[in-house]
């Protein structure tokens, strides 16, 4: 059986699998009614109605392929918008952003994280010269500052 069925027999199938009759699906499409028929029981329908029904058809392969395809053109359809100046408002704004963004010049979204610093409230409102001086209190002792001394015993 085919490998891809074409989308035109798999669209038909679909509107049958909805209900509609033959003939709602021919005015819907615009076929004539005998390319419809013979789309309907070709072998291309009949392996997707199996498919359906084994409810095992994958398509995504297809609409990823089909969506390649038409790329540029729906590019060039987002350019066209964006830089047409009769467009207003959300429309071009929303086209000229989704231009920019395929282009690879999407805005840099930058988050800044503040954590307290332990020394800022402890320096926080002593000048130079006195933290100078508790630092080098602390030295002479021989312990850093803030920890007691090696020869101090802690209870």
């Amino acid at each position: 059986m085919p490998k891809r069925a074409p989308l035109l027999v798999l669209r038909l199938v679909h509107l049958e699998s909805q209900g509609f009759t033959r003939v709602e699906i021919a005015v819907q499409t615009g076929f004539p009614m005998t390319t419809v028929n013979s789309l309907l029981a070709s072998p291309e329908a009949t392996y997707i109605r199996k498919q359906l029904e084994a409810r095992a058809i994958d398509t995504i392969q297809e609409v990823q392929a089909d969506a390649q395809i038409a790329a540029p053109v729906m590019f060039k359809v987002m350019q066209d918008i964006a830089l047409d100046d009769n467009e207003k408002g959300p429309t071009r704004l929303a086209a000229a952003k989704a231009v920019l963004e395929m282009a690879g010049h999407a805005p840099v979204k930058t988050v800044e994280i503040r954590r307290p610093n332990p020394l800022d409230s402890d320096y926080h409102n002593k000048t130079e010269d006195e933290i100078r001086k508790e630092i080098f209190e602390g030295l002479d002792d021989g312990s850093p500052r803030g920890l007691p001394s090696p020869n101090k015993s802690v209870h």
